[in-house]
């Protein structure tokens, strides 16, 4: 009868053992790829704006070009959706019936 027991422990220390093994490993290469991705970015993707990090202490207007280039952009779009809200006005092609809208 003890070497039944013996047997059943010892396959249970055996299974256990094994998960345990598994799950380190899963875990290890889980922390490996987000590691590996802190990595990318922290060394190759993020460089440019390193550079406008230390740029930012000789001349701040350089250091901020990132910001004025969205700047641009935004202030272009929203000049751009104003003149065509303005053409389909004057060409009254807009239909403005509280109901034209199946939301409202």
């Amino acid at each position: 009868m003890n070497g039944k027991y013996e047997d059943l422990l010892y396959s249970f220390a055996s299974i256990f053992s094994f998960y345990y093994l598994c799950k380190i490993n899963i875990l290890r290469m889980m922390k490996n790829f987000f590691e590996g991705i802190a990595y990318l970015f922290e060394e190759f993707l993020f460089v440019p704006f390193n550079f406008l990090r230390k740029l930012e202490l000789d001349n701040w207007w350089l250091a901020n070009i990132v910001t004025w280039l969205f700047l641009f952009i935004g202030i272009c779009a929203a000049s751009y959706w104003i003149n065509q809200l303005r053409v389909f006005n004057k060409k009254g092609e807009e239909n403005k019936d509280p109901s034209a809208h199946s939301f409202l």
